[in-house]
């Protein structure tokens, strides 16, 4: 007979969904190749035409994926510093919801303030809905989503095999949880604290002695923010 804390893990995982890989077998490996080729199935949303557009196929682009890829897998924060139109921010949701797709894996969005989190959010619900539309034969499950105001803006949104992704103020006092595998800081170089936020995400992904623990990515546009400075420049 289940004790009662097996008992309530049961409903938990009946109640998140199994912890299983979405994906067709062409993308069920977790490597850097399979993950470029799933970016490249992705679709991106462009603000100024209204229109969707296919996620570009450029070098600088497979340099990025293949460098957040060996970051995760090793734990090692990354740190990028771009331009407005490098579309760095779609293929980093492109990579999160590969492995949102492998297995159950929770994540959080931290944006410069609520609604600019939302946003990206929002992007992951976009390239996985775009996946559905045009690739019907992988059968992939409806998502779920819980709606922030506006357009285009989701507080949260989960698959069906367990995997969730929420949002945070990046100009808040600071990050809570454990566990999480994954914590994306965009636009880290205008934050208030970006230390204090960093800081806190490294310890919110922490794992146990014996573990990798999870994986901090930043992104951002180039900033004269002091403490910014002080955070890229190479130790």
């Amino acid at each position: 007979m289940p004790t009662p804390t097996e008992a309530i893990d049961a409903l938990w995982a009946g109640f998140r969904g199994p912890d299983v890989c979405l994906w067709p077998s062409e993308f069920a490996a977790n490597d850097a190749d399979t993950a470029w080729a799933f970016v490249k199935n992705c679709w991106t949303w462009n603000e100024a035409e209204s229109a969707e557009q296919p996620m570009p196929d450029r070098a600088y682009l497979e340099a990025y994926c293949r460098e957040w890829h060996a970051c995760f897998l090793s734990g090692r924060t990354l740190i990028t510093e771009k331009c407005r139109r490098m579309v760095v921010s779609w293929a980093a949701r492109a990579l999160e919801l590969h492995q949102m797709g492998l297995a159950r894996c929770d994540q959080v969005l931290v944006g410069e303030d609520l609604e600019a989190a939302a946003k990206h959010v929002w992007r992951l619900r976009f390239l996985y809905d775009g996946l559905r539309k045009r690739h019907p034969h992988w059968e992939l499950p409806p998502a779920s989503e819980l709606k922030y105001e506006g357009e285009r803006k989701l507080k949260s949104f989960w698959l069906a095999n367990g995997s969730t992704c929420g949002y945070a103020n990046g100009q808040s006092t600071g990050l809570q949880g454990e566990g999480v595998r994954i914590i994306t800081l965009e636009e880290l170089g205008i934050y208030r604290y970006p230390a204090s936020i960093l800081a806190q995400a490294k310890i919110v992904t922490q794992g146990s002695a014996d573990s990798v623990g999870g994986f901090v990515n930043v992104i951002t546009n180039a900033s004269v923010n002091p403490e910014w400075q002080r955070i890229k420049r190479p130790s």
